[in-house]
């Protein structure tokens, strides 16, 4: 039967070429079009999904009220908070700061920038992350300790051997030496920590004078907390007021405090790590935060290329189909039964859809770094998503656009069509058929500039 269906495929595309070629490029590029806008659609939700317990991991945002102004969400929090909420909540396993900054390294007379991160020791027991190289159990535990991610450390140092070695930091004209204490592993999939090519402990001077560190109406940036539980956020979100009324109040001339009623005009708030990425398209001061509809409809518009191409390849062999009449009627008359050719030509459909397959995979491999350099983001050809929902899509693909024309062809009359002076278009039901496809493709295509519409908006 395989060698039949091969034969038979070749024969059409020596005979019919632009046929064939029609169906499968107009297959290909619905399936190339629907693989790389998945491959956008599943990195936007992998964002903060690689860490392990990452369901108990949460952020600590800030809510403002103030009268005459729009209330608003800020992702930077106080870190005045961070020894209260270890103190009155015993769900918090690990509560750290996380600062962003750029790290400026003075390198033989000259400087070199790096992107960087400054929190404190317990940063590893929230985030733990794989280290190339290390020194035990002295990551971030000393004052001029120093993380180096893999670049950074082939940038300085042309090695990834690289602990124990001095870095030269000049911030704002202080130096200061660090000492290599650890070398990151290049971190999987998208999330808050891309980009960081340097961790390093908060300088204990900082925290005795910024005015993050002292007063509740100051932040500097991020809080996190990781929980004993992951059903433990529902306790913590329902202590929070009570937590922010009790801590933060104080008198009218306080200035650590928030005032008398600080709960009439701020709020803390606990966002789920998973979350973020979807959360942040609303939250001031959060940086990589996008529109969960957006993403949404981008999927939509993939899944609305995918299947327009198969109705297209429907209409297509539908049309087409008393081209193979008299095929059909000499097999038949030969012997040949209808689920024999109904299993042939759902073979060829499948073939031509492996085929677009193949093809498609290439349109996408093209198509992903274009959308990349487009969109800024990291996003790669992902072959292990592509090898499990390739085939899927593949004998979809196949079965929806080869199931009705098999069923039209295998089901002509030999006599009939042997006496007919022209040739069958497969009947009042085919034409139908091919009147709500057309009618269909014409509304998937109005719908599809809708999407795209509301995704520019």
């Amino acid at each position: 039967m395989l060698s039949t269906v091969i034969k038979s495929v070749l024969r059409q595309a020596h005979r019919q070429p632009l046929y064939v070629g029609l169906n499968v490029f107009g297959l290909a590029l619905g399936i190339g079009v629907f693989l790389t806008l998945a491959q956008l659609v599943r990195f936007e939700y992998n964002f903060n999904t690689n860490f392990s317990d990452a369901d108990r991991i949460v952020r600590i945002d800030e809510r403002w009220s103030e009268p005459g102004t729009t209330p608003y969400e800020s992702a930077d929090t106080t870190f005045r908070a961070i020894p209260f909420l270890k103190q009155d909540f015993p769900q918090i396993e690990e509560a750290i700061p996380l600062m962003g900054t750029t790290v400026r390294v003075e390198r033989e007379g000259h400087f070199i920038t790096f992107t960087g991160k400054m929190t404190d020791p317990a940063f590893f027991r929230i985030f733990p992350l794989p280290l190339l190289r290390e020194n035990a159990g002295k990551s971030l535990t000393e004052p001029d300790s120093l993380i180096l991610s893999k670049s950074a450390a082939l940038s300085l140092f042309g090695t990834i051997d690289a602990i124990g070695k001095t870095v030269t930091i000049n911030q704002s004209g202080e130096k200061s030496i660090h000492v290599v204490t650890g070398v990151l592993a290049a971190i999987s999939g998208p999330g808050l920590l891309d980009g960081v090519e340097m961790i390093l402990p908060i300088p204990p001077q900082m925290k005795e004078k910024r005015s993050c560190f002292l007063f509740w109406g100051s932040s500097c940036s991020n809080v996190f907390l990781k929980l004993k539980n992951k059903k433990d956020i529902n306790a913590l979100r329902d202590g929070l007021p009570n937590f922010v009324e009790r801590r933060a109040s104080g008198g009218a001339d306080d200035r650590i405090s928030l005032g008398p009623h600080p709960e009439k005009v701020y709020a803390l708030s606990a966002i789920p790590l998973r979350d973020l990425h979807f959360h942040d398209a609303t939250v001031q001061d959060a940086d990589d935060g996008v529109n969960q509809n957006v993403v949404d409809s981008i999927g939509l518009i993939g899944l609305l290329a995918l299947l327009l191409a198969c109705a297209n390849t429907i209409n297509l062999a539908t049309a087409r189909a008393g081209m193979r009449a008299r095929e059909v009627a000499l097999r038949k008359t030969l012997g040949a039964s209808r689920s024999a050719l109904f299993s042939q030509f759902m073979g060829e459909a499948l073939l031509i859809s492996l085929i677009a397959g193949v093809v498609g995979m290439a349109v996408c491999e093209v198509l992903v770094p274009i959308m990349a350099s487009m969109t800024g983001d990291a996003i790669h050809v992902d072959y292990g998503f592509i090898l499990w929902a390739l085939p899927l899509i593949v004998i979809g693909c196949g079965l929806a656009s080869g199931v009705y024309p098999a069923l039209v062809l295998s089901g002509y009359q030999p006599a009939t069509i042997l006496a007919a002076t022209r040739m069958p278009s497969g009947g009042r039901r085919a034409v139908m058929l091919r009147n709500a496809l057309v009618a269909g493709q014409f509304s998937t295509r109005k719908s599809h500039r809708r999407v795209v519409h509301r995704v520019r908006l």
